[in-house]
């Protein structure tokens, strides 16, 4: 006698095959993740930022006493001339500063120190980090020091600062770290900009000179190390999200079938490393931002991670803002070295052939500088957001460095 198979056999048959298929599918997504130009963009993510000993100023600026109000930092306002703000109440400025003299000593010490490195292994998401306020107060306590007399020594500090903030943009710790250092040496660059124009014959202290060099703009404008310092502040935090998103009841259990925070790192450190190797430097040196874009998940990931696959890549387009402030910080940067060897020339050399004079890799290239010979200043646009401007200024950038026009 033969046996009819039943209709409600070969369903659960079928069923059964098909989910032995998922399942294969899903093992070998696991298991072939990371991929190898993953694992390529994971080492470049994880490669140290700069000195893995010495004095540590994350640890430093943590330890300093939080004040509850931020108004208590006398900080030059950004855009302002700064030397002007001080010389109209110096006594204020001076009462203000004296009782925070060993917290800006400290911070002091933090922007020399030699690396900048959370230690945390994991954040929470709220937390912050330090303020930098102690930091910022700086060019405040530097043209205080000018305008007292101490000329020489405020200048010469002031350039010891924007020289450490570069070091803060190249070896930063996290996009916020970068972000500060780009600030920190906006406004101390304004600043040397206003002690210059005030005592244009005074020799460049020995401080001073390193940031007369030209600066290779696939370095300054590079967004790797930015965007790998994120991606390691971004494992630091995971942890806390993931922990937070699991919950309980079944979306909890079903959570490490349907996510992996590993593939999603993998896939985050594949999007950043674009901006990294020769693409990010030519990019850099174009002015212009990286792609930040991977290859589309494999189809076996969209079963191995089917819910990762739906947080891939929902930062990306928030990053162009932070490259455009790089790329602003870079074309600044140019702007300070031009300055400077501009009031270094001969007097007797008309403006014009002082900025005809200086490199043309420093005053030309996709973004080039202007001289403005009526006013004696230097110039270059601005791209990035300029929080700072009034709504609809020109976002440029001047210098004040007067030359003989």
């Amino acid at each position: 006698m033969r046996l009819r198979s039943s209709p409600w056999v070969l369903a659960v048959l079928l069923l059964a095959g098909l989910c032995l298929v998922v399942v294969a599918l899903w093992v070998y997504g696991r298991l072939t993740s990371p991929t190898p130009a993953q694992v390529a963009a994971l080492e470049a993510m994880r490669a140290p930022a700069g000195d893995e000993t010495g004095d540590n100023g994350f640890e430093r600026l943590a330890a300093l006493p939080v004040h509850a109000d931020p108004t208590r930092w006398p900080a030059c306002q950004a855009g302002m001339p700064c030397l002007e703000r001080v010389e109209a109440n110096p006594v204020s400025f001076a009462q203000a500063l004296a009782p925070l003299a060993r917290d800006l000593d400290e911070a002091e010490r933090v922007l020399r120190a030699p690396r900048f490195v959370d230690p945390r292994p994991a954040v929470a998401i709220d937390d912050a980090g330090p303020s930098f306020d102690a930091v910022a107060a700086l060019d405040a306590r530097r043209a205080l020091d000018f305008v007292s007399g101490r000329r020489a020594e405020a200048l010469a500090a002031a350039c010891t600062d924007a020289t450490d903030a570069l070091r803060w943009v190249r070896r930063p710790d996290s996009l916020l770290h970068a972000m500060i250092g780009v600030a920190v040496f906006r406004d101390t660059a304004w600043l040397i900009g206003e002690m210059r124009a005030r005592d244009p014959a005074a020799p460049l202290p020995a401080a001073c000179a390193p940031l007369m060099d030209v600066p290779d703009a696939a370095t300054e404008g590079a967004a790797c190390a930015m965007l790998a310092a994120e991606w390691r502040h971004q494992q630091r935090v995971m942890p806390a999200m993931e922990a937070k998103a699991r919950g309980g009841g079944l979306s909890g259990l079903l959570q490490p079938v349907l996510h992996d925070g590993r593939w999603l790192a993998a896939r985050s450190a594949e999007r950043f490393a674009t901006a990294c190797g020769a693409a990010g430097a030519e990019a850099a040196r174009a002015d212009r931002l990286p792609t930040l874009s991977a290859p589309p998940p494999r189809g076996v990931d969209h079963v191995a991670f089917p819910l990762s696959i739906g947080l891939d890549g929902l930062e990306a387009p928030a990053y162009g803002v932070y490259i455009e402030r790089l790329l602003d910080h870079a074309a600044r940067r140019r702007l300070l070295v031009a300055g400077l060897r501009m009031g270094a020339m001969d007097p007797a050399m008309a403006g014009t052939a002082r900025f005809e004079a200086l490199p043309e890799a420093l005053r030309g290239g996709p973004r080039p500088l202007a001289f403005d010979a009526r006013n004696g200043t230097l110039l270059v646009p601005m791209r990035g957001p300029q929080t700072h401007l009034p709504t609809g200024a020109v976002a440029e950038e001047r210098l004040r460095i007067p030359v003989m026009p």
